[in-house]
């Protein structure tokens, strides 16, 4: 680097920035293999004017780590942001997520030097690797079983039996398809109840429209549903949502403000794959006012945005008995259909709805309970959804006959288990809050495991499907000759797993007999169960654990490494660089 000659102005150059990058994933990696694995212990967490937490939760433990430099900070809300996708989809992971990182990015810079290649090319290399390991670990997939539930709940919750077992029997009862939701009970007492229903992995759009602090859920009941085909950013398509929020919401509640008290508010849910704000000359407004309205007092409105479970949104609108809102490219068809009454307009868009008994959301999913199409007066399931079952199984027969693509059976698979899908609230109790807590955090790792393993599979835990992979892959990487660099990143990738399960074993025996057992565990097919201190094939996860771990490592170290240089705010932030030669 050349010797800098003028004042230090506000722009961090490549070589401080890797050192500054490395030394946070070591300060993160030492401070979260404390609460690593079962034999890892609790971290204390205290906030300002709230009761201590007690957590093993390495995404909880995460959040609440901060660095005294800008550079540091924003490195550590990265890596919080993109390890948040793990929590939602499989609930344990961050640590390792997290050591793994340490491991490979210290790796792919040491690559990049000796091959002195781009950054860019190094990444894609190493994407290319890392998608061959995932293909590897999808093969070793199977069906997930009740006993696998039990064996999941066992190895999330650290052994707590009566946890498993209640999960267990809840799978038992409401079948592979089942959508539990963890609450925390009023009392000591865990409590079941159960809803007929279907629920999406997408939640609220906006934190404005939570109706319950508490549970930090927005509930509306009895709602009229609007279905968005497509997203919101047109003209056209701003002016029918516009329409929608002003007749059944804006318009009444001003006739309410000015005394009319025959005006009703009419509780609206809009769902759309997006949005775009600076079309719609209500949307900022709305979010604005309700973000300032007290608990008790919400306007019944929510809107769900960015979904990406298009197919079980259609499954949703057809037994709501909703009609999509589409865009039209060719006027003249949009005219025949608005005359046949299939398109709306903004005159009469406030019918092109569904009906349900409630939605409810959070930050993630959202439930749509008992659809006014799936139940007959009787309380049994109506022709119409069981004809749409009928129909989803025979097409997922067909494609399994016709050996299909994974992604084209796993969509059938999940539209099914969203037509089936009974809700349940599990509401976890405790003596204490703070006892409560730390059993809800290790609840829904559970929870979200076995949900993510009935959907796509199991594997084995600890992250073995992944360290298993890599074995096989690297041996496969030497045999078929391939480029030294190739070679390289897979023993470099394998390296990193063996590390991170000796670490695992050595919280129950000493380095030399951790190694000895990571060597073990690949000759007998299996991780090491710490619990019971034996290979008896009861580790196990989801499939998806391992490649979600990996994938997001992978968008950690090519963040990281795709970046050149840091500015920060102004010259005074930066503490890094001073005007000597580096």
């Amino acid at each position: 680097m050349k010797k800098r000659t003028t004042e230090i102005n506000n722009v961090v150059p490549v070589g401080v920035l890797r050192k500054i990058q490395q030394n946070v994933l070591d300060e993160l990696y030492d401070i979260l293999t404390q609460s690593f694995g079962p034999m890892g212990s609790n971290t204390v967490i205290k906030k300002e004017n709230a009761l201590n937490i007690y957590t093993k939760d390495g995404h909880t433990i995460l959040k609440n780590i901060y660095f005294h430099g800008i550079i540091e900070q924003s490195i550590k809300d990265d890596i919080e942001s993109i390890t948040r996708h793990i929590v939602t989809t499989v609930g344990d992971g961050t640590t390792s997520a997290v050591m793994l990182s340490d491991e490979l990015f210290r790796a792919f810079n040491e690559i990049n030097e000796k091959n002195e290649m781009p950054p860019a090319h190094v990444l894609e290399l190493f994407k290319t690797v890392i998608d061959t390991i995932v293909e590897e670990i999808r093969k070793n997939s199977r069906e997930c079983t009740l006993e696998d539930i039990y064996d999941i709940c066992m190895i999330s919750t650290n052994g707590n039996e009566f946890i498993s077992k209640t999960i267990y029997d809840i799978y038992k009862e409401y079948g592979m398809e089942v959508f539990i939701d963890v609450l925390a009970a009023i009392d000591e007492n865990t409590v079941v109840k159960s809803y007929d229903g279907m629920t999406i992995n997408t939640g609220f759009a906006d934190s404005c429209f939570i109706t319950d602090s508490k549970k930090n859920e927005a509930v509306v009941d009895n709602p009229r549903i609007y279905f968005f085909k497509d997203p919101i950013d047109t003209k056209e398509m701003a002016a029918m949502f516009d329409a929608i929020i002003s007749k059944n919401i804006m318009a009444p509640y001003n006739k309410m403000a000015n005394g009319d008290a025959s005006a009703t508010l009419v509780p609206t849910v809009i769902i759309t794959p997006k949005i775009s704000r600076d079309l719609s000359s209500i949307m900022n407004s709305i979010t604005d006012f309700m973000s300032k309205m007290p608990m008790g007092q919400k306007l019944p409105l929510l809107i769900i945005s960015d979904y990406h479970q298009k197919e079980e949104i259609e499954d949703i609108c057809f037994l709501t008995g909703g009609k999509a809102i589409k865009k039209y490219i060719d006027p003249e068809i949009m005219k025949i259909d608005i005359e046949n009454g299939d398109c709306p307009t903004p005159d009469t868009v406030q019918d092109f709805c569904g009906y349900c008994d409630s939605v409810v959301s959070s930050s993630s999913k959202t439930s749509f309970i008992n659809p006014i199409n799936m139940h007959d007066e009787n309380g049994e399931y109506t022709n119409i959804y069981n004809s749409l079952l009928e129909f989803l199984q025979g097409e997922l027969k067909m494609a399994k006959e016709n050996g299909e693509d994974n992604h084209f059976i796993g969509t059938l698979k999940r539209r099914i288990n969203a037509l089936k899908a009974n809700l349940v609230e599990l509401s976890i109790g405790g003596i204490s809050a703070s006892d409560r807590d730390a059993l809800i955090d290790l609840v829904e790792d559970a929870v979200l495991n076995c949900r993510s393993a009935a959907y796509n599979g199991v594997g084995y835990g600890a992250n073995f499907m992944a360290y298993k992979a890599a074995d096989a892959c690297a041996i496969k990487s030497i045999n078929n000759h391939e480029p030294n660099i190739m070679q390289s990143i897979y023993s470099l990738i394998l390296s990193a797993y063996r590390e991170t399960a000796i670490c695992l074993y050595n919280s129950c025996a000493g380095r030399e007999e951790a190694i000895e057992i990571t060597k073990k565990s690949i000759a007998k097919g299996c991780p090491y169960n710490i619990r019971t201190k034996e290979f008896d094939y009861k580790v196990k996860s989801s499939i998806e654990s391992d490649i979600v771990v990996l994938e997001t490592v992978s968008k950690i170290i090519g963040l990281m490494a795709t970046s050149n240089q840091f500015i920060v705010p102004s010259p005074m932030h930066n503490v890094y660089v001073d005007n000597t030669e580096d």
